[in-house]
Parts: C-alpha cells; sequence; structure tokens
C-alpha cells in the first residue's frame, strides 16, 4: 500500500521539521518529502502513519516522531504487479522435449 501526502500533511511536515530541526534551513524539503513517502507507506494499515527525524537533525539529540493525522494522507491502492504469462508449448514440443530428456 502506497501513502500519498496531502498538502495539509506535507504542510505540517515541514513546519514540524523547521521547528524541532536542529539546524532547519540546512533540511531539503525535497528530500523530507521522499522520506516521508517512504516511511509512510511502509506502516500496516491498522498503524499509525508518522515519520522520524534522526537525532543527529533533531534539537533533541534524540529520535522524534511526528504521528500523521487523518487528513494529512491517504492510501493508494498498488495494482500487483502481473505475474509474467506462462510459455506456450504444444503437445509436439512437450513430447519431443520428453523424449530427449530420455
Amino acid at each position: 500500500m502506497k501513502i500519498e501526502i496531502t498538502e495539509a500533511g506535507w504542510n505540517a511536515l515541514w513546519a514540524w521539521v523547521q521547528d524541532r530541526a536542529r539546524f532547519p534551513e540546512a533540511q531539503s524539503p525535497v528530500q523530507w518529502r521522499k522520506q516521508a513517502t517512504v516511511s509512510l507507506s511502509l506502516f500496516e494499515p491498522e498503524d499509525t502513519p508518522a515519520v522520524y527525524m534522526r537525532g543527529a537533525v533533531s534539537k533533541s539529540g534524540y529520535l522524534e516522531a511526528l504521528p500523521f493525522r487523518p487528513g494529512w494522507f491517504r492510501r493508494v491502492a498498488t495494482t500487483p504487479a502481473a505475474p509474467p504469462a506462462a510459455a506456450t508449448v504444444s503437445n509436439d514440443e512437450l513430447a519431443q522435449a520428453l523424449a530427449a530428456m530420455a
């Protein structure tokens, strides 16, 4: 299941990063959006999705989390990849292959 961040979610995440990061001006919004998308997509449907900030980046020096609220994200169903099509083999080809193995 993939998670899509809404504009409200992105605004909340970026405000949190700017408030809690040790060096907010050094943070990249592009990298945070990528990290958030991956992090949120790893959560099970019954879990509360959250984005984490490493202690090396946070003002506190500890791992911090921003739990996402409803309306900040939506789950996007992903279509599973189709299995490869089975090769079609005629009965004659199969008989020849079995005869060659004997």
